[in-house]
């Protein structure tokens, strides 16, 4: 008995001391160079569905509504908007897709 719980003990502060020097590594991007939000018009609180179609065209992909109140979205190319019934409720711009695509990793230079 005070073999494997010696042997448990050791294991236990082996693993914590390993676990110490795991890192992953972190992608640090300044606030203002995520996204040059300034350059896209977005849709302002307020418009109607019918605004945003005149104004933008068809998005991309339409996420059907969910939920009470119903909030759903449409998808363009660098931003999502918003809708709570028939009003932009928010835009939202979408990151930079940092990390390599399935097709970019199989493209030779």
């Amino acid at each position: 008995m005070k073999h494997w719980t010696l042997s448990s003990v050791l294991a236990a502060l082996l693993c914590i001391g390993w676990a110490g020097t795991l890192t992953a590594e972190q992608i640090k991007l300044p606030l203002g160079q995520q996204t040059d939000s300034s350059a896209l018009d977005l849709p302002q609180r307020g418009l109607t569905r019918a605004q945003v179609a005149e104004q933008l065209g068809e998005p991309e992909t339409v996420q059907l509504a969910v939920g009470e109140p119903p909030i759903s979205a449409w998808e363009y190319q660098d931003f999502t908007v918003y809708f709570e019934h028939d009003l932009v409720l928010r835009s939202v711009v979408r990151h930079p897709n940092l990390s390599p695509t399935p097709e970019d990793e199989h493209q030779t230079p």
